[in-house]
This record gives C-alpha cells, structure tokens and sequence, in this order.
C-alpha cells in the first residue's frame, strides 16, 4: 500500500450501528446518511467511497492513491467496488 500524506482531517466518529448517521447532525450536513462521507472546508459533502478517494488522488496526484496505469486503476476501483457491496453495503442500509 502506498503511504499517502494529505492535510490534516478533523476526523469525527459516528456510530453507524447505532443509526447516528440517520440522525442529526450527521442528516444536516449529509442528507442521504452515506458513510464515508468528507466534508470541504467550503461545507460541501462529498460522500461514497470511490468519490472520495478519486477526489483526493485529484487534489494530491502525488502518491498515486488509486493506480498508475489503466489496469491498476481498474483493479483499485473493482477492490472499492467489492468492499462496498461485500462488506459495507449492510452497513449503508
């Protein structure tokens, strides 16, 4: 895996289990109740993992966060994909 450096996040935890992201203050700025979600310091929600992830490799392309070439990439997005629908769709729902 590569070792990725980015800005400082202000990390908030949420109890998923418990439906806290179904709740306010989580439905005030994430409507939908998606996790993950991040937060811009314009307000904006960027939520869904691979939106997320694509959205910071295009903020800082440097370490390559998603792959270097097509086929690398591919297979970043198919391992997102799985883990979204194998792991963490019981989790959104």
């Amino acid at each position: 895996a590569n070792a990725v450096t980015f800005s400082v996040f202000n990390l908030q935890d949420f109890d998923i289990l418990g439906g806290e992201n179904r709740k306010d203050p989580y439905l005030a700025k994430n409507p939908a109740g998606q996790t993950p979600s991040l937060e811009l310091d314009d307000g904006r929600v960027i939520a869904e993992t691979v939106a997320i992830c694509e959205y910071l490799e295009e903020l800082h392309p440097t370490p390559v966060l998603i792959g270097n070439t097509p086929v690398e990439r591919a297979e970043a997005r198919m391992a997102l994909r799985r883990a979204e629908l194998n792991a963490c769709e019981h989790l959104y729902n």
